[in-house]
Order: C-alpha cells, then sequence, then structure tokens
C-alpha cells in the first residue's frame, strides 16, 4: 500500500512538472511571437487557432459557472 502511494505521488508530481513546463513554453511562445513570426511566417494560422482555442475555453468555462 506504501508502494502504490509512493507511485501515485511519483507520477502526479510528474503531470505537474509537464503541466508547468508547458505553460511555460507557451508563455515564452506568446513573448517571443513577433520574432518567431519573423523566421517562420508559416506558423501565423498555429497562433491565430491557438488564441482561438483559448478564447473557446474561456467562453466554456464562463458557460460552466453561469
Amino acid at each position: 500500500n506504501e508502494k502504490t502511494n509512493k507511485g501515485i505521488k511519483t507520477i502526479l508530481v510528474f503531470f505537474l512538472i509537464i503541466i508547468i513546463s508547458l505553460l511555460g513554453v507557451i508563455l515564452l511562445a506568446d513573448t517571443f511571437k513577433l520574432q518567431i513570426l519573423n523566421l517562420f511566417p508559416n506558423l501565423v494560422p498555429l497562433f491565430d487557432s491557438f488564441y482561438e482555442t483559448l478564447l473557446d475555453l474561456k467562453l466554456f468555462l464562463i458557460d460552466l459557472t453561469n
């Protein structure tokens, strides 16, 4: 039982680290968006799609609270 709890804790910590890392990469990409798009202009639709997804997620969460 103690081994199981330790394994679950390890998995939760691993997922927490992954989530924090992904948020960091997203914030970094958003911070340097203009520089990235100057180097890779084909990424414009990707950034637009990402912002639309964030807007949809925000609206979904607002609908859940109402």
